[in-house]
């Protein structure tokens, strides 16, 4: 291998290393009450339900969704049943407001339950 070649690999691995270990701040939000963030800043919206809990969602405004994380807890070495958590992280792509609607019907639910979460862009 040349040494532009290994120079190379190092250089990458130096900037990917770097920008991982770069923190962003997240705003974890568990009620429907509206707040405001900064535009470089993400917010994370928390969905806890059943297991077997089907979502669906809706974004509008200046936001884009960013990841979906199905999570499970795990304690004692054991992955716990029952838990159906969904978070949603959104990240702003402008000023303005952002409104993000989801829909979750449980297993045993014959009505879905809608709840809407909205939050203002800032500088």
């Amino acid at each position: 291998m040349s040494r532009f070649a290994i120079a190379g690999v190092v250089a990458v691995m130096f900037f990917a290393g770097s920008a991982a270990a770069d923190p962003i701040r997240v705003h974890v939000v568990k009620d429907a009450k509206s707040f405001k963030v900064p535009k470089a800043d993400s917010v994370r919206v928390v969905c806890d339900a059943p297991e077997g809990t089907t979502f669906a969602t809706k974004l509008e405004g200046s936001g884009k969704l960013d990841r979906t994380s199905d999570v499970s807890e795990t304690a004692d070495g054991t992955t716990k049943a029952g838990t159906g958590r969904m978070e949603y992280e959104i990240k702003p792509t402008g000023k303005g407001m952002v409104r993000f609607t989801v829909t979750a019907k449980g297993p045993n639910e014959a009505t879905p339950k809608v709840t809407v979460f909205e939050f203002e862009v800032t500088d």
